[in-house]
């Protein structure tokens, strides 16, 4: 990974020096909300990032959400990922009034709990990611159950990730 310490006056610098030191970034600019396809992920519309073959990444997630009370809509979290890439990590969210800590993969989905309209919750996820081909890592979401209260993702939340090796 290229530091700043590593950038001198009157150097040139490359992109790749530039990836290593800025990150790529996703911000959501508006709410997005789900009340229908309960439990069938969906990309989200804004928190994506396109990634480069033979690389790693660490990457960061903070969502902020709401839905109705705890287990009558909820959240369901996932990725999608470039072919051959493996994503590994862990989150930290609530869940029937539990704050916990867990592990999570590309191949795993997650349920945060939602507690009520009005209520907002914050999800916090952060891991690596090993490319072998260039491809997008995509968040993907949905209402976890079935509810008369929309689930929604806020405006505000945000996908980061820093190019560490490649």
């Amino acid at each position: 990974m290229t530091t700043v310490s590593s950038i001198n006056a009157g150097s040139r610098i490359t992109a790749s020096e530039i990836r290593n030191v800025a990150p790529l970034a996703a911000y959501k600019g508006a709410d997005e909300t789900f009340s229908t396809a309960v439990g069938t992920l969906q990309n989200d519309d804004a928190l994506f990032l396109s990634l480069l073959a033979n690389a790693v990444y660490k990457w960061e997630l903070w969502l902020n959400y709401e839905g109705g009370t705890t287990g009558s809509s909820d959240l369901k979290v996932g990725w999608t990922v470039p072919s051959g890439a493996t994503l590994k990590g862990s989150a930290d969210y609530t869940t029937s009034g539990a704050v916990v800590e867990v592990y999570w993969t590309n191949a795993t989905t997650l349920a945060p709990g939602t507690n009520g309209a009005a209520a907002i919750r914050g999800f916090n996820a952060r891991g690596t990611i090993a490319t072998t081909n260039a491809g997008t890592l995509q968040l993907q979401w949905c209402q976890n159950t079935g509810a008369a209260v929309n689930t929604t993702v806020h405006a505000g939340s945000i996908l980061l990730a820093w190019q560490v090796s490649g």
